[in-house]
């Protein structure tokens, strides 16, 4: 019973080594006058600056780990914004979850460190933005804060929930799109840090 098992893991493993080769030969030729601006012959990943057309076809754990990273914070390639949590599914925010974020994760506004803990009534969630580290914050522009705060409850758009800030002065609400459950907020003055509480009412 081991030969078969044996001979259908290397086999697998062949093909899937092979198509790895024939990636590293397809990103080695995406190179420089190819609209990259890539230096000629430096491997690149092709996954775009939100992650959306990273390759699969490679033996790596190196995709994954930008698609969890970019799941949580990733930020505007253009856009003054810094975009948290993005991609993370609703069963995190079920009011029996428990905390999650992540801490100092880089973006060309400095190092994001976020946190959110889902309850009965809502969600409480913390934002830092640490622009120690090579950033100049004088040249670049405050970004404003996407934060998506999803309801558990699947399959309609959740009405606006009753947000408070604190420090009132930190940071307030500019936006609030139900299609995507998702909460904008801008900095205020010269503040980098806020927290916030999402009441959304009894569920």
């Amino acid at each position: 019973m081991l030969r078969p098992i044996a001979s259908l893991g290397l086999g697998l493993f062949t093909f899937f080594r092979a198509y790895s080769g024939a990636e590293q030969r397809e990103q080695l030729d995406y190179r420089q006058g190819n609209r990259t601006g890539i230096t000629a012959q430096r491997y690149r990943n092709v996954c775009g600056v939100g992650g959306e057309d990273c390759s699969l076809c490679m033996v790596s754990g190196v995709a994954s780990a930008y698609w969890i990273r970019w799941m949580l914070v990733s930020e505007g390639a253009d856009a003054a914004m810094v975009y948290v949590a993005r991609g993370a599914p609703r069963r995190w925010y079920q009011p029996s979850g428990s905390p999650w974020g992540i801490e100092n994760a880089p973006t060309r506004f400095g190092r994001v460190t976020f946190a959110l803990s889902p309850g009965e009534r809502g969600i409480v969630g913390s934002f830092s933005l640490d622009r120690r580290g090579g950033v100049d914050a004088a040249a670049m522009a405050t970004p404003q804060v996407s934060i998506h705060l999803r309801s558990p409850q699947p399959g309609r758009a959740p009405p606006a929930p009753r947000m408070i800030i604190t420090p009132t002065q930190s940071a307030k609400l500019v936006g609030w799109h139900a299609n995507n459950e998702t909460a904008v907020f801008e900095l205020l003055g010269t503040a980098t840090t806020f927290n916030v509480t999402a009441d959304f009412g009894s569920r």
